[in-house]
C-alpha cells in the first residue's frame, strides 16, 4: 500500500542481527490497518512463531474480538511481570511468581514456545537451579518480542 512491503522472514532475520548486537532496548515501529492487512495474515505470522491460534481461539470460545481484546493486553502483562529484572536484583521469589504468572498467560494464548520455557523456567527456580532458568529466560525473551510486535502490529 506504501510500496515498503516486508517478508515476516525480512523482519525476523533483522530482529535477529539486531539481537545479536546485544543492545539493551530495541525499537521498532510496525504500521497495521493498511490495504491488505487481516487478522489471517497476523495469524501466519504468529503461527510461524510457534503461536497456535486456533486452539487458542478455543479457550476463548471462538470469540475472536475477545482473543484480540485479551491478545492486547498481553504486552502490558509481560511489562509488570519483569523476570529478567528480577534475576538482575537477585529476587528470586519474585521471579518465580512473574515467570508462574506468565506461563499460565503463555499458555492460555496457546504461545507454545514461551510456555515451554516459562514452564520450565519455574520448574529449575524451584528446584533451585537460577543459572539456567536464567538462561532460559534470555533465550526465549527474542521470540517473545517478536510476538508482541506482532500483536502491536494487528491493533
Amino acid at each position: 500500500a506504501i510500496g515498503r512491503k516486508h517478508s515476516a522472514a525480512d523482519i525476523e532475520r533483522t530482529m535477529e542481527l539486531v539481537a545479536s548486537m546485544n543492545f539493551p532496548h530495541v525499537n521498532m515501529d510496525l504500521i497495521a490497518g493498511l490495504p491488505g492487512d487481516s487478522v489471517e495474515g497476523f495469524k501466519d505470522t504468529v503461527e510461524k512463531l510457534g503461536v497456535d491460534i486456533d486452539e487458542a481461539l478455543e479457550r476463548f470460545m471462538g470469540d475472536e474480538s475477545f482473543f484480540i481484546e485479551m491478545l492486547g493486553k498481553f504486552e502490558k502483562t509481560v511489562e509488570d511481570n519483569p523476570v529478567a529484572e528480577y534475576f538482575e536484583a537477585k529476587d528470586l521469589e519474585k521471579a518465580l511468581k512473574s515467570a508462574h504468572t506468565l506461563k499460565g498467560v503463555t499458555g492460555n494464548f496457546s504461545m507454545i514456545p514461551l510456555y515451554n520455557g516459562y514452564f520450565r523456567i519455574v520448574e529449575l527456580l524451584r528446584a533451585g537451579d537460577a543459572p539456567k532458568a536464567e538462561e532460559i529466560l534470555r533465550d526465549i525473551l527474542p521470540l517473545q518480542e517478536k510476538i508482541i510486535s506482532c500483536i502491536n502490529e494487528l491493533e
